[in-house]
């Protein structure tokens, strides 16, 4: 009989609160060795990506309930390398899901950070944590310093966002514009298979007739205005989003439920 090991438990936990916030999101293991089995790919409802780490962490004070507790994640070389990997390999935004736990499991706290805030301390052997009381924010120490004063202020309730809001935050950071690939538009005309049925401009779905509705599809600067159908789910964009995306996301991304439509561009 298999044995379950802490990872199983704490891991677990992490994906049924992400899940609670995004019931859609269906995350998908990037790492299929036995363990740790902590780094995840998940496609948000506007057909972007973005990749999942998790960690976890016990208090540095023993578990004690006081006002400000401190925890100490570790990440090893091997760590840093597949992050780093990631990063260079995919144009995806990254976030660290770290959780923060207790004896009292109820009682645990899922702090999440950007690629970016990583890197600001990922020469730290150990990434120091501090949870204050009634704080709407956690402190993430800077290398050689244990100073409130000297270290980065955390958003804390990220765990309740979306993976889309999440994302929009991610794509206002000038490093990031910085660093994204750009589409190549010489191969976009081979994005879309021939056979490809394109659907005439409707605002009703074409398949279950009910009202179209307006979806925003976060594209850094340039988002795109795409057509949702509130009742069965489907999502449509036109030829040119759909090469963008497909691009973007490579031929084997794109989720079932987008379809091509044809309707002229319109600026979100």
């Amino acid at each position: 009989m298999a044995k379950l090991k802490k990872n199983h438990f704490y891991y677990g936990a992490i994906l049924d609160a992400l899940c609670q916030y995004n019931p859609d999101a269906s995350p998908v293991l990037m790492s299929h060795e036995e363990e740790p089995r902590q780094v995840y790919r998940v496609m948000t409802n506007t057909s972007q990506e973005c990749i999942l780490f998790f960690k976890y962490a016990s208090p540095k004070i023993n578990g004690k309930n006081e006002d400000d507790i401190s925890y100490l994640f570790t990440f090893s070389n091997d760590d840093k390398q597949k992050l780093k990997a990631y990063n260079e390999k995919y144009n995806y935004p990254i976030f660290l899901y770290l959780l923060c736990k207790q004896p009292d499991l109820k009682d645990s706290e899922i702090i999440v950070l950007k690629y970016t805030e990583y890197q600001n301390v990922e020469e730290n052997r150990a990434i120091t944590i501090r949870i204050q009381k009634n704080k709407n924010y956690i402190l993430l120490f800077k290398k050689g310093s244990k100073s409130p004063d000297n270290a980065y202020q955390i958003q804390r309730n990220r765990i309740e966002k979306t993976f889309d809001e999440l994302m929009v935050d991610v794509m206002k950071e000038s490093s990031y514009h910085t660093n994204k690939k750009t589409v190549d538009n010489s191969q976009m005309d081979s994005l879309i298979a021939t056979n490809t049925e394109i659907y005439k401009d409707n605002l009703n779905c074409p398949f279950c007739e009910n009202p179209l509705e307006d979806l925003i599809i976060h594209n850094g600067e340039n988002d795109m205005v795409s057509r949702l159908c509130p009742v069965c789910k489907r999502r449509f964009v036109n030829k040119h989003q759909y090469k963008v995306i497909r691009k973007y996301c490579g031929a084997n991304k794109i989720i079932p439920e987008l379809y091509i439509m044809d309707y002229p561009e319109r600026k979100s």
